[in-house]
């Protein structure tokens, strides 16, 4: 039963100590510099935020320009 509860303390430290020395992933957007954090859910890898890039296409449904990180109602590249 020591012996058992040893190994496990062991198995959780070590586990424990690769999720605090885990690298945190990085995306930069080449077109603006800007970065973006990376989840990896399985095999996939996904962009923890959405995109923050506003072309000359990008509009706002109440026709206000403010910041596009945050704001409910930007909508990318379509006319209202």
């Amino acid at each position: 039963m020591k012996l058992t509860i040893k190994i496990l303390s062991v198995l959780i430290s070590i586990c424990l100590s690769n999720t605090i020395l885990a690298q945190k992933e990085i995306f930069t957007d080449d077109r603006d510099g800007q970065t973006y954090d990376i989840v990896e859910i399985g095999e996939q890898v996904w962009l923890a935020s959405n995109l923050n890039y506003e072309t000359s296409e990008s509009t706002w449904y109440d026709g206000k320009k403010n910041t596009v990180s945050g704001m409910d109602g930007y909508t990318p590249g379509k006319k209202h």
